[in-house]
């Protein structure tokens, strides 16, 4: 049994669909390990799948443990959207990945979605029915279509503010399992840092930020930069590599070339404190896109008070959920908290259907 692992998701994209990388044809393949059951499964894939992911109509992801496929997942957009698709490896059944795999497909459909639907064996409905119904799937009743041989299927359906109410609810659980690649899920600061400093600081032009005040003890945490006003977002994470604190001018002789400031804006900062402390960054991630506060507040429907200088995150149940938020939306998900029991046999939790 390995101590930790990585579990990495990665989005199919229509660059893998239509060059038929390794990573497209992986995931392929894991989804038709279901052919038994599904005789036009691969069909489905080369249709419908790769189609969808070309038109943006539908989102394919892979997630990989240590390298090894362990998960494949297919959401279809619009108003009536669906789970197509979502298949975990025994190993990692009891990793909640069935949760935050929802949380993802849920915040996929976010824009389009009045309400979610999926499919699965009416032996699944038994065996996890108190997990569907915690997404507000309160009920399971016979398809109208039966693609499924051998064990009859059956639809689930849920609006889609019921289903984000559930998600929006388990983001602190979440963001205390899994970390966000390229994006962080248990950052435990958020710094706020004046928009020019804190866009030189994601740029790579500034690495040391100035404080009065902080403790040594974030030596080695992550944090994320969060622009103040005007700006108000989310634009990227660093690791605090260092603290160093001293006179004010013993910090300007040994950081003046990383500070991203001049010595008047130094001085003018510093004032009559005697001891100011620089925070040496690395490891910098700017954001694809930065986030603005205000949609992570409608997102999880919480006012959110952005701290002055900076705030933990341990204590503070909103910006752990805004945290995680963030990454459902624009993340890409690993986690080194996995606990893989070795090679096992593959389980739908719910295939895909040849038709839908």
């Amino acid at each position: 049994m390995t101590d930790k692992a990585n579990f990495q998701l990665i989005r199919i994209t229509d660059t893998d669909v239509r060059t038929v990388t390794d990573r497209y044809a992986t995931f392929r393949e894991v989804v038709a390990t279901n052919e038994e059951s599904y005789p036009d499964i691969r069909k489905w894939l080369d249709t419908k799948v790769a189609r969808g992911v070309h038109s943006g109509e539908r989102t394919a992801f892979l997630g990989l443990l240590d390298e090894i496929p362990v998960a494949t997942a297919v959401v279809k957009r619009g108003a009536n959207a669906k789970f197509c698709h979502l298949k975990l490896d025994e190993c990692v059944r009891d990793q909640n990945l069935g949760e935050l795999f929802f949380a993802l497909m849920a915040a996929e459909v976010r824009q389009f979605a009045t309400n979610v639907h999926f499919t699965l064996p009416e032996s699944l409905w038994e065996e996890k029915q108190d997990f569907f119904q915690s997404f507000g799937f309160e009920s399971a009743l016979r398809a109208s279509k039966q693609y499924r041989l051998f064990e009859d299927e059956l639809r689930c359906s849920t609006p889609f503010d019921t289903l984000w109410r559930s998600v929006v609810e388990r983001l602190p659980k979440l963001s205390s399992l899994f970390s966000i690649r390229g994006l962080s899920i248990v950052s435990p600061l958020v710094l706020s840092i004046g928009p020019e400093y804190a866009n030189k600081i994601v740029l790579g032009t500034k690495s040391v930020e100035l404080r009065r005040k902080f403790s040594k003890r974030w030596i080695g945490c992550r944090t994320v930069v969060y622009a103040t006003s005007p700006e108000k977002r989310l634009v990227g994470e660093a690791r605090i590599a260092n603290v160093v604190n001293g006179d004010p001018d013993r910090i300007w002789y040994a950081f003046a070339g990383e500070l991203g400031c001049s010595r008047q804006e130094f001085d003018t900062y510093v004032g009559n404190s005697a001891e100011v402390f620089a925070l040496v960054l690395d490891d910098i991630v700017r954001y694809a896109e930065p986030i603005p506060l205000r949609v992570l507040e409608h997102l999880i429907a919480s006012d959110i008070d952005p701290p002055q200088s900076y705030c933990s995150t341990a204590g503070s149940r909103i910006w752990s959920a805004a945290l995680a938020m963030a990454a459902l939306v624009h993340g890409s998900f690993q986690t080194s908290r996995m606990h893989p029991a070795g090679p096992a046999p593959q389980m739908a939790l719910f295939p895909s259907r040849a038709a839908t």
